[in-house]
Protein backbone atom coordinates (compact mmCIF):
# COMPACT_ATOMS: atom_id res chain seq x y z
CA UNK A 1 0.00 0.00 0.00
CA UNK A 2 1.48 3.45 -0.68
CA UNK A 3 0.53 6.75 -1.63
CA UNK A 4 1.46 8.31 -5.29
CA UNK A 5 1.54 12.27 -5.84
CA UNK A 6 1.39 13.29 -9.63
CA UNK A 7 2.22 16.48 -11.06
CA UNK A 8 -1.00 16.00 -12.44
CA UNK A 9 -2.45 15.71 -9.15
CA UNK A 10 -0.99 18.37 -7.60
CA UNK A 11 -1.86 20.34 -10.71
CA UNK A 12 -5.26 19.27 -10.44
CA UNK A 13 -5.35 20.51 -6.26
CA UNK A 14 -3.92 24.29 -6.98
CA UNK A 15 -6.47 24.37 -9.71
CA UNK A 16 -9.12 24.07 -7.61
CA UNK A 17 -7.72 25.58 -4.44
CA UNK A 18 -7.29 28.69 -7.26
CA UNK A 19 -10.94 28.83 -7.98
CA UNK A 20 -11.76 28.51 -4.21
CA UNK A 21 -9.82 31.54 -3.28
CA UNK A 22 -11.18 33.31 -6.60
CA UNK A 23 -15.31 32.43 -5.82
CA UNK A 24 -14.04 33.65 -2.27
CA UNK A 25 -12.24 36.75 -3.00
CA UNK A 26 -15.42 37.54 -5.53
CA UNK A 27 -17.76 37.25 -1.94
CA UNK A 28 -15.63 39.16 0.15
CA UNK A 29 -15.64 41.94 -2.89
CA UNK A 30 -19.23 41.86 -3.39
CA UNK A 31 -20.15 42.19 1.26
CA UNK A 32 -17.13 45.16 0.27
CA UNK A 33 -19.60 46.51 -1.86
CA UNK A 34 -22.83 45.75 0.49
CA UNK A 35 -20.54 47.82 2.95
CA UNK A 36 -20.04 50.80 0.73
CA UNK A 37 -23.91 50.61 -0.46
CA UNK A 38 -24.85 50.81 3.24
CA UNK A 39 -23.18 53.88 4.07
CA UNK A 40 -24.06 55.57 0.45
CA UNK A 41 -27.64 55.52 0.30
CA UNK A 42 -28.03 56.90 3.96
CA UNK A 43 -26.24 60.20 2.36
CA UNK A 44 -27.74 60.37 -0.98
CA UNK A 45 -29.90 63.54 -1.49
CA UNK A 46 -33.48 62.47 -2.19
CA UNK A 47 -35.67 65.25 -4.40
CA UNK A 48 -36.90 61.60 -5.79
CA UNK A 49 -36.09 58.07 -5.17
CA UNK A 50 -34.69 57.21 -8.75
CA UNK A 51 -31.12 58.53 -7.68
CA UNK A 52 -31.45 56.01 -4.08
CA UNK A 53 -32.70 52.98 -6.14
CA UNK A 54 -29.83 53.00 -8.93
CA UNK A 55 -27.37 52.42 -6.23
CA UNK A 56 -29.69 49.71 -5.04
CA UNK A 57 -30.33 48.37 -8.62
CA UNK A 58 -27.74 45.81 -10.61
CA UNK A 59 -27.55 47.10 -14.06
CA UNK A 60 -26.51 44.41 -16.39
CA UNK A 61 -26.11 46.41 -19.56
CA UNK A 62 -22.61 46.58 -21.20
CA UNK A 63 -21.34 49.98 -19.98
CA UNK A 64 -24.35 50.27 -17.67
CA UNK A 65 -22.24 48.70 -14.65
CA UNK A 66 -23.68 50.09 -11.51
CA UNK A 67 -22.80 47.57 -9.08
CA UNK A 68 -20.20 44.16 -10.43
CA UNK A 69 -17.53 42.11 -9.94
CA UNK A 70 -15.30 41.40 -12.37
CA UNK A 71 -12.51 38.49 -12.77
CA UNK A 72 -10.04 38.42 -15.26
CA UNK A 73 -6.03 36.85 -14.91
CA UNK A 74 -6.63 36.50 -11.37
CA UNK A 75 -7.44 40.39 -10.37
CA UNK A 76 -11.00 40.95 -8.92
CA UNK A 77 -12.65 44.24 -9.31
CA UNK A 78 -15.41 45.60 -7.87
CA UNK A 79 -17.49 48.58 -9.04
CA UNK A 80 -19.95 50.56 -7.42
CA UNK A 81 -21.77 53.23 -8.79
CA UNK A 82 -25.24 54.80 -10.93
CA UNK A 83 -26.58 54.92 -14.15
CA UNK A 84 -28.42 58.29 -13.25
CA UNK A 85 -26.87 61.03 -15.50
CA UNK A 86 -27.33 63.14 -13.19
CA UNK A 87 -25.48 61.75 -10.43
CA UNK A 88 -22.10 63.24 -10.93
CA UNK A 89 -24.02 66.90 -10.88
CA UNK A 90 -25.12 66.28 -7.31
CA UNK A 91 -21.94 64.51 -6.40
CA UNK A 92 -19.60 67.09 -7.79
CA UNK A 93 -21.70 70.33 -8.70
CA UNK A 94 -22.03 72.70 -10.88
CA UNK A 95 -21.84 76.64 -11.38
CA UNK A 96 -25.08 76.93 -10.01
CA UNK A 97 -25.04 73.86 -7.91
CA UNK A 98 -22.75 72.89 -4.46
CA UNK A 99 -21.36 69.35 -4.65
CA UNK A 100 -22.72 66.67 -2.29
CA UNK A 101 -20.41 64.21 -1.99
CA UNK A 102 -22.50 61.86 -1.06
CA UNK A 103 -20.57 59.14 -3.03
CA UNK A 104 -17.04 60.48 -1.26
CA UNK A 105 -18.47 60.50 1.74
CA UNK A 106 -19.99 57.14 1.86
CA UNK A 107 -17.04 55.69 0.35
CA UNK A 108 -14.70 57.27 2.84
CA UNK A 109 -16.68 56.06 5.99
CA UNK A 110 -16.68 52.63 5.09
CA UNK A 111 -13.23 52.07 4.48
CA UNK A 112 -12.45 50.09 7.80
CA UNK A 113 -15.40 48.02 7.78
CA UNK A 114 -14.87 47.44 4.04
CA UNK A 115 -11.39 46.28 5.18
CA UNK A 116 -12.56 44.30 8.09
CA UNK A 117 -15.27 42.46 6.17
CA UNK A 118 -13.06 41.93 3.23
CA UNK A 119 -10.59 40.18 5.58
CA UNK A 120 -12.64 37.99 7.62
CA UNK A 121 -14.35 36.93 4.64
CA UNK A 122 -11.21 35.55 3.19
CA UNK A 123 -10.16 34.26 6.74
CA UNK A 124 -10.89 29.89 5.87
CA UNK A 125 -12.63 28.35 8.53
Amino acid sequence: MGLRITKNTISTGLKKEKTNIQTRGELAINRGLEVIRSEVVPLTPRISSRLVNSIEGRAQQKGDDVYKVDSKGGKITGVIGTNVPYAKFVEFGTHKMKARLYFTRGFNQSKDKVRQTIINTMKIK
